[in-house]
């Protein structure tokens, strides 16, 4: 039973943020529509997200997103400093998608998937 719910939470989750993403990232072409989206999600499921996520791929801050912590002064900080710099908002759309194509392949993951399959048979 522990099995099952641990599984069946697993893939929940990874379809609901796959889907969440593809629809935000590849169906829009408008990178600061990327930014503003990501905003709302690293807000919506806490900064940890976002922190642990760096950590995990070992990118820089603002490298493909923006770490929207409850902090008016940072926000502001932040903000202001992509109004000031638009190219900042294209380098991160990109890096951002290249991200999604690079890490989020169908394929790789399809394999990943398979080779745990795999494993626990």
């Amino acid at each position: 039973f522990f099995f099952f719910f641990f599984f069946f939470f697993f893939f929940f989750f990874f379809f609901f943020f796959f889907f969440f993403f593809f629809f935000f990232f590849f169906f829009n072409h408008n990178t600061s529509y990327y930014i503003l989206n990501f905003y709302f999600i690293s807000y919506f499921f806490s900064s940890y997200l976002i922190i642990s996520f760096i950590n995990h791929y070992n990118l820089q801050e603002d490298e493909v997103a923006l770490n929207a912590l409850p902090d008016v002064n940072y926000l502001v900080e932040k903000l202001s400093n992509l109004i000031e710099n638009p190219s900042e908002i294209n380098r991160i759309g990109q890096n951002a998608i290249a991200y999604i194509k690079k890490e989020h392949h169908y394929i790789n993951q399809a394999q990943k998937y398979l080779k745990l399959w795999l494993q626990t048979k």
